[in-house]
């Protein structure tokens, strides 16, 4: 079932008329929002536009609700914040063993997550149930565990923080090995965080480990090591239960990364993760329309590049009818990358048919 189609059967059973959802479908038809054309179709279908600001809001907040519904099993994340909620209600009412037992439930999955501040929040509302029902002992180790939680997340943003800054070197510059690029890099490793891979004390902490050397071997031009540390990466956010598929735009984006660095290696591993990579597309439950997306996006472009680096033309000239008929389906600004392959791959099959082409090295930086 789609969005739409979920916000349609929500809004009858919120509704004692339909007024919302004929807002929506003209909203949904017209091409640019306008009052005036709004009020004029509303007219048309016999519906009052008096209070159409109104109208407006009240169906914002009816998408709003509709989307929590239809996503609220598909990420932990909505899942918790929900029985968060639950949680507060149940304190609030004095069902004090109720809250600690959705408390506790929840936090096992929050726990798996890593989700720090989650955690923190669902201890501070345990913390306060146990002290009426158990005791201030009781209350006082939770609040150990509080503390516990709030060094990890510290921990945590610390490690983000010099993530951001590896980002901020790496791209701060026009060439690889750029001297100033590696004496700021030098100057991040004296932290003493990044000295070795036990400091990070979460999953999170250790992906920035990794991607920040990765942002280093970028910078030096050492593909094999930037290659093995996005490959650890990808292997720690596939070894967790959540993470790859609770932010499948941070598996994509490294992803691509690893992809492009192994277009140069050995055809059969190529083509094996790149299977791997299209086929992630089947794991992702939340912004799936998107995901797959991108994942069409790379996927395709890496493979194209590969067959032009190697002067396989022809080959890729046989692959492109299949991109271009996904394209129609895909945002037009998409479109503008693969026109210039397929404009290059073109040209340069027929030059090389010709034989103009000898020693053809090519490279499309995109």
């Amino acid at each position: 079932m789609s969005e739409k189609r979920y916000f349609k059967l929500f809004a009858e059973r919120h509704a004692t008329e339909n007024k919302s959802i004929i807002l929506f479908e003209i909203i949904d038809n017209i091409s640019t929002e306008n009052d005036a054309e709004i009020k004029q179709l509303l007219a048309e279908r016999n519906v009052s536009a008096a209070f159409l600001a109104a109208d407006k809001n009240y169906l914002y907040n009816q998408i709003l609700r509709s989307l929590q519904g239809f996503h609220h099993k598909k990420s932990l994340t909505i899942y918790q914040i929900e029985k968060l909620l639950q949680i507060e209600l149940l304190y609030e009412k004095g069902l004090y063993d109720l809250c600690i037992y959705e408390a506790e439930s929840t936090l096992k999955i929050a726990e798996k997550k890593e989700d720090f501040s989650l955690k923190i929040e669902l201890l501070t509302w345990l913390r306060k149930a146990v002290g009426y029902s158990k005791g201030l002992m009781s209350a006082y180790q939770i609040n150990q565990m509080i503390k516990h939680n709030n060094d990890l997340m510290a921990n945590q943003i610390a490690y983000t923080d010099l993530y951001y800054e590896s980002l901020k070197i790496k791209f701060g510059g026009f060439k690889a090995r750029d001297i100033k690029q590696i004496a700021q890099f030098k100057k991040l490793f004296q932290n003493p965080l990044l000295k070795d891979v036990k400091n990070a004390k979460s999953l999170l902490a250790k992906l920035r480990y990794y991607l920040i050397y990765a942002n280093y071997y970028y910078v030096i031009n050492d593909a094999k090591k930037e290659k093995e540390h996005l490959k650890i990466t990808l292997q720690l956010m596939e070894h967790s239960e959540y993470y790859h598929v609770e932010n499948p735009f941070d598996y994509i984006y490294v992803f691509n990364f690893y992809l492009n660095l192994l277009k140069n290696d050995n055809t059969t591993i190529f083509y094996k993760e790149l299977s791997r990579f299209k086929n992630f597309s089947d794991a992702v439950k939340i912004s799936k329309e998107k995901s797959e997306m991108q994942i069409f996006h790379f996927s395709a472009l890496v493979e194209l590049n590969m067959k032009i680096e190697r002067g396989l033309y022809k080959d890729c000239l046989e692959i492109i009818p299949a991109i271009e008929a996904k394209l129609k389906n895909l945002p037009t600004e998409l479109n503008l990358p693969f026109r210039l392959i397929c404009s290059t791959c073109l040209h340069m099959h027929i030059l090389k048919r010709h034989n103009i082409v000898r020693h053809c090295s090519l490279q499309i930086i995109l």
